[in-house]
């Protein structure tokens, strides 16, 4: 991605660091602005809705903890599920 002069220069004063620029550039709403240009923002709303998709990723996950599925070489199909301790 090419970064303008002027956005390298307010980078450095604002610390937008590259995780920060690619999280919102990836999850962000876009707008139309004038001069042929997108901006590309995360509001309170958005920011609200991708932290409860986490927690819910975070709930998923601690419940999947020692899971496993056991699938066919053959043909992908699930032959059985367990929980490993």
């Amino acid at each position: 991605m090419k970064i303008s002069k002027h956005a390298q220069i307010r980078n450095n004063q604002r610390g937008f660091s590259k995780r920060k620029i690619d999280y919102i550039l990836q999850n962000g709403n876009e707008m139309k602005r004038p001069g042929n240009a997108v901006e590309i923002v995360v509001e309170n709303k958005l920011a609200s809705q991708l932290i409860e998709n986490l927690k819910k990723e975070i709930s998923l996950i601690e419940h999947i903890k020692n899971k496993a599925i056991l699938l066919s070489c053959d043909n992908g199909t699930i032959i059985t599920m367990y929980s490993k301790f």
